[in-house]
């Protein structure tokens, strides 16, 4: 239970003692009344949780906190408590907007002008046309909105094993020319490419994404060179072994 005193004692209050003289009973009254005077006009003590002070400046000397004199509004960062917090002059407290455990760490993140050149997944001319002759690396973009790379190492991957896709498979595949419904884009362009839905037919669905509600949407177009490779290691396992008889042949009509 607490005890009589505890709570002055936290407010770093003097305790009187209970052997006190009598002669020193005015000065204790006189000490109270400064407590009380103290507290009336919210000074407190740094150590009992205030700034020990009754104007902006000297709280933010007691605080030996950073500041700026210029403007309207005064913002600081006190290191003592831990507080985000900001005064306006004539005010004589600083006013609390978050703890610096309230704040996320944003050091990840790219600050607002690096994003000067990215507004509504829109890029500016500044990316689009910027030559990259360095080293680089195809970007893709997650089902949570977030940009990235997709990693190729085999340290990455488990499960390893070999895929065909076969020869039937890849006959499946029809480039078609098309326009976009008016929906889509606003002019009639005609472009070139393949259908989601006939890669799902042909069994190649791995190189499909989909909308949410699984409907297929659109193909990873740069997964269809890889879709092509076991058709067209087929054709060179073919070709040297038409290469192969034919050398066969000849060395036998020379021979005849």
């Amino acid at each position: 239970m607490p005890e009589v005193g505890d709570a002055a004692a936290a407010a770093g209050m003097a305790l009187v003692s209970g052997t006190l003289p009598a002669s020193q009973i005015d000065t204790e009254f006189n000490r109270d009344r400064d407590y009380i005077a103290q507290f009336a006009g919210g000074i407190r003590a740094v150590t009992a949780g205030g700034t020990g002070a009754g104007t902006p400046a000297e709280a933010r000397g007691n605080l030996k906190t950073p500041h700026d004199d210029t403007g309207s509004t005064l913002r600081f960062f006190s290191p003592g408590f831990g507080l985000l917090s900001y005064d306006i002059p004539g005010i004589a407290y600083p006013t609390r907007i978050a703890t610096a455990g309230e704040i996320p760490d944003l050091s990840g993140y790219a600050t607002d002008g690096e994003l000067g050149s990215v507004r509504d997944g829109n890029l500016a001319t500044g990316v689009y046309n910027r030559n990259i002759t360095w080293t680089r690396r195809t970007a893709w973009i997650g089902d949570n909105g977030q940009l990235g790379y997709a990693s190729s190492s085999e340290r990455y991957k488990k499960s390893i094993r070999p895929m065909d896709v076969t020869d039937e498979q890849v006959a499946m595949l029809v480039l078609v020319s098309f326009q976009w419904r008016a929906a889509v884009a606003a002019d009639d362009r005609r472009e070139v490419g393949l259908i989601a839905e006939r890669l799902v037919d042909a069994g190649l669905g791995w190189a499909v994404f989909t909308d949410p509600d699984g409907r297929p949407e659109g193909i990873n177009y740069d997964m269809i060179g890889v879709v092509l490779l076991p058709a067209v290691q087929r054709l060179i396992r073919d070709r040297d072994s038409i290469i192969q008889r034919l050398e066969a042949l000849e060395s036998a009509g020379t021979d005849g």
